[in-house]
Parts: C-alpha cells; structure tokens; sequence
C-alpha cells in the first residue's frame, strides 16, 4: 500500500505491518525465550544434582568405616585417689575419681605424644596438686576451681597450651 503526499516528490513508504503479522513474530520470539529458559532450568537443576552427588560420595568416604579416624579428642589419664586436708570432722576421708582432658584441636597430635612421653611426670604432678587440695575444692558441684588448677598444671608439664578442658567422672567422697 503506498501513501502519497503532496509535496514534489512521491514517497512510498510501507505501510504498517499487520497486526497478526506481529503477532507471530513475537510469538516465535516468546517461544524461543521459553526454550531458552527451560534450557537454562534445565542445566541449573543438572548443575545442583552433580553438587549434590559430588557432596554425598565426600561425606560417605569420611564416615566409611573402613577409613581411620582421628582418635577421639578426650584422653583418660586415669583414676585419682586424694585424702584432702579436712577442714572438720564431718569432710570425707578420701576422695576417689576418673581424670580425663579434652586437647586443643590444634595441638593435639603434639600434645598425645607429651602425654605419652611424659605420662608419668604428669601423673605426679597431678599427684602434688591433689596432696595440697582441701576439701573445699571439692566443695563446689562444678569443681571449677580445681579443674582449672589441673588444667595449669599439666600444661606446664607438657610445655604446651594443649589442655583445653577437665573432665572428673565418678567422683566418690567415702569416709
């Protein structure tokens, strides 16, 4: 369809495109941005399923029995027995309990070895720590004052900060 106008020269120009004419060009574009995004879907959720799979075999390797572990963080350093300096009549007699420390995550394979190395020297000290304990360090439900003490004096003896907890398990007042 051509329009003309009324100036010197006769221009043509086309005319609008029909409306059903643009129609199905942006229909074809619609169903190509629709591809484009199901495909896009579609590599996303292929990309998750890997990641997935990927983090399931790690996870199974380490917890695969037959693997090694490390060796668990508490070492037993064994059983205490402690006649502590009676404050009166009605104090126990002795005192009985399981020693037991947590190490540093960082220093513990250093810190084994010294236990190892040294398990008698730390034995001892401990000993001596005990042998001045009164009764009131035993007073207290969470024995905090003595665990940290322990804690000091096996540090001191390993040359190492290694100790970063004191466990006292069956602790047995008798008289």
């Amino acid at each position: 369809m051509a329009v003309k106008t009324e100036s010197r020269d006769t221009v043509e120009t086309p005319a609008p495109a029909a409306p059903q004419e643009n129609q199905g060009r942006f229909a074809g574009i619609a169903v190509a941005a629709q591809k484009w995004g199901l495909t896009i879907v579609a590599l996303s959720l292929l990309a998750a399923a890997i990641a997935v799979a990927l983090n399931r075999s790690e996870t199974a390797s380490v917890t695969d029995p037959g693997t090694t572990q490390p060796p668990p963080a508490e070492v037993d350093l064994g059983r205490f027995a402690v006649a502590p300096i009676n404050s009166g009549s009605t104090s126990p007699a002795m005192v009985e309990f399981q020693l037991h420390v947590t190490l540093a995550d960082q220093r513990d394979g250093p810190a084994r070895h010294q236990l190892e190395v040294r398990q008698f020297r730390v034995r001892q000290h401990v000993e001596e720590l005990l042998r001045r304990a009164t009764i009131d360090d035993f007073d207290d439900a969470t024995l905090v004052g003595l665990k940290r003490q322990i804690q000091a004096q096996i540090n001191d003896c390993l040359e190492l900060q290694a100790v970063r907890d004191v466990i006292i398990t069956d602790l047995r007042l008798t008289k």
